[in-house]
């Protein structure tokens, strides 16, 4: 009788051990979100920064180019184009110093992900994407350098400072503006992230960027548009505005901008064009770019011009509601117009009349036919049968993402269902022991 107690208080002393461990690692879990989440908490703040930086370092470059466009002589060296030299150093220095630190915060994180057996292992090749962000943040131009390319392109004289090419690689500055996509989305939120670890997806900026897609297509598309057209319209104007001295007509960033633009939505006016091979080069970047954010802009028009089931289903109801309405029209016309004919005394009126009795009997006659041979036309049928597909897809989509929970959901009824069994087990035996004291009492 004594083992069988002690057997019952250890499976409830397993039962207590299992469970306090299956809290132990929900709350370890959720120690390791957390961590995660306030080193995130830490890049957001060091990545908005660079990328302020960088912003502020473009402007300063951008402004030193209009300097030495500008500058009598032409591309001459200034006290206040070395000052503004100094100035950009200075924002370079400090953007590189951010780079390190969300380098070195980074490896943080993934150190604490590599501990976790539910998250991805370490990635490799961050030491090769540090150096190549730290080579290309750190261009930008230095006081005292004047160095020059000068050459004929297409028989015209043109020439390139350091200036302006330094100015071109700086505009892949802005991958750091995009980076803050990751930190601003409600998409890679903390809510987001965890909700994303139960169907082993990563609540990233490209997870965030799709979902923003589907959600908020136009808005979407707009942002990306209207950045683009200021990196090209940008990149167009150093490209051309030394072509031919100051002869060039992109010499103000309007006319680039303007050219990038009737370039990307594929319009090309021929007002504006260019004429340096860097120029076509960049104007075809755009054109490209532009092809696929029309085109995507087209597929989202398409989509939110669907109608959903319910709307599918008015629609049919109402169009067959109107072609009843006009043929009952038709038939009255067809009435209203025999009795015209029947009431006509002169020749001329009851020609007349004749003439529009034939025309409203023909037209009831082809409002009758569509009403019986196009009930639902083609496109309407194949319209419902894509989307009672639609909702078969989806509803066999959902079974499948509850699969893994069905996983867990059979592992919590095992685990009950032997709890209980331990526990039907030791009744049992509890019952024989009363019923065997029982037949001992009853036969003393």
């Amino acid at each position: 009788m004594k083992s069988t107690k002690e057997q019952g208080q250890n499976v409830i002393y397993r039962e207590v051990i299992d469970e306090l461990k299956r809290k132990g690692t929900n709350k370890q879990s959720n120690m390791k979100l957390e961590s995660i989440f306030k080193y995130r908490r830490w890049l957001k703040v060091i990545d908005s920064f660079a990328a302020c930086l960088a912003v502020a370092g473009l402007s300063n470059q951008y402004y030193l180019t209009q300097i030495l466009f500008y500058e009598t002589p032409q591309y001459t060296i200034t006290d206040r184009y070395n000052s503004f030299c100094y100035l950009g150093l200075a924002f370079t220095l400090f953007l590189l110093i951010c780079i390190v630190m969300h380098y070195v915060i980074k490896s943080k994180v993934t150190q604490i992900k590599k501990s976790n057996i539910e998250t991805e292992g370490f990635k490799r090749g961050v030491a090769f994407n540090l150096i190549i962000e730290l080579l290309l943040c750190s261009v930008t131009s230095l006081p005292n350098v004047n160095v020059k390319w000068t050459g004929t392109m297409s028989g015209k004289y043109f020439i390139y400072h350091i200036t302006d090419i330094f100015m071109m690689i700086m505009l892949l500055k802005t991958y750091l503006i995009m980076r803050l996509y990751e930190h601003y989305s409600k998409w890679t939120s903390f809510n987001a992230y965890k909700i994303c670890k139960k169907y082993s997806t990563n609540a990233d900026a490209f997870f965030g960027l799709k979902s923003d897609l589907k959600d908020r297509p136009f808005l979407t598309i707009g942002i990306v548009m209207g950045l683009l057209v200021i990196i090209f319209g940008i990149a167009t104007q150093q490209s051309e505005k030394s072509y031919d001295g100051k002869c060039s007509n992109m010499d103000q960033l309007t006319n680039s901008e303007w050219l990038i633009i009737i370039t990307m939505t594929t319009v090309g006016y021929g007002d504006i064009y260019p004429t340096t091979h860097l120029g076509r080069f960049f104007c075809l970047l755009a054109c490209i770019s532009g092809m696929i954010l029309v085109s995507a802009m087209v597929v989202a028009l398409n989509m939110a011009s669907e109608f959903n089931k319910d709307q599918s289903i008015a629609y049919l109801a109402v169009r067959t509601k109107n072609r009843e309405h006009e043929w009952y029209i038709s038939a009255a016309e067809v009435i209203k117009a025999a009795f015209r004919k029947a009431k006509s005394n002169d020749l001329l009126s009851k020609y007349k009349s004749m003439l529009n009795l034939r025309k409203r009997v023909f037209n009831f006659k082809r409002k009758t036919e569509l009403n019986a041979l196009m009930d639902i036309t083609s496109a309407e049928m194949l319209y419902d049968l894509q989307h009672k597909l639609e909702g078969k897809l989806l509803a066999t989509k959902s079974i499948i993402c509850d699969i893994p929970r069905l996983a867990e959901r059979c592992e919590s009824l095992l685990k009950t269902q032997k709890v209980l069994d331990q526990r039907l087990e030791k009744v049992m035996q509890q019952q024989k022991y009363i019923s065997g004291q029982l037949d001992g009492s009853l036969g003393f």
